[in-house]
């Protein structure tokens, strides 16, 4: 049983950096859009799920299914990346980069 609210862009950015970090391992540079990282993710009650992949021409931006965040990649380079979750304002909420094991919270966003 979940003691709490579950925070999904917390568990979708330690998730998706992860695989950043293997793509880069693999490739030598960070991908700039979703198609590329082949990363599945949903948002539901009980908790995060593999959900669908992000859909043909995604980009860097993709919101997978339940979520109520947008999830950006910000610069993308040989060497660093940037993970962004947005609200719906477009504010951002929370970010994360290679070697954080947690992601920063931005904007005032609630720490959960």
């Amino acid at each position: 049983m979940h003691a709490g609210p579950i925070n999904f862009q917390h568990a979708f950015l330690v998730s998706a950096i992860h695989e950043m970090e293997d793509y880069h391992r693999r490739v030598g540079r960070y991908p700039s859009d979703w198609e590329s990282v082949g990363t599945t993710f949903g948002c539901e009650e009980r908790g995060p799920v593999r959900g669908k992949p992000p859909p043909f021409g995604a980009g860097a931006r993709w919101r997978p299914s339940g979520c109520k965040s947008t999830f950006v990649i910000k610069d993308a380079t040989d060497s660093s990346v940037v993970i962004q979750a947005v609200d719906d304002g477009g504010n951002v909420e929370y970010e994360i980069e290679p070697s954080m094991r947690r992601p920063r919270i931005v904007n005032n966003a609630r720490a959960m």
